[in-house]
């Protein structure tokens, strides 16, 4: 069973995915936090925000040929707005290690 799953079935299927402490829904600024702090203790010198994870994740979906509306439909945007990111894509050229960049805190 997978960690989201197992998360779900213990809290039990609410409007959102995650909240605080104080059993609020989590905001932007509090995710933040989290990662920065995630970072810190990851000892990651260079600075990501929120919207270079979605950025990223866009370009890996992009990258593993998923489909353009379904991209769009994770994203929030419509499908033609996609083509942003083709250019970007382009210039990447990923080896397998590229996939695999995680320090376990």
């Amino acid at each position: 069973m997978s960690l989201l799953v197992r998360y779900v079935n213990h809290t039990g299927e609410r409007e959102y995915l995650f909240y605080n402490k104080k059993n609020s829904v989590l905001r932007v600024r509090s995710l933040e936090t989290l990662l920065k702090n995630a970072l810190l203790k990851a000892e990651i010198d260079k600075p990501y925000t929120l919207q270079d994870i979605r950025n990223a994740s866009i370009a890996y979906m992009i990258h593993s040929c998923a489909k353009s509306n379904e991209i769009a439909d994770y994203a929030g945007v419509s499908d033609r707005w996609i083509y942003r990111y083709d250019k970007i894509i382009d210039e990447l050229n990923y080896a397998p290690c590229d996939y695999v960049h995680f320090r376990m805190i």
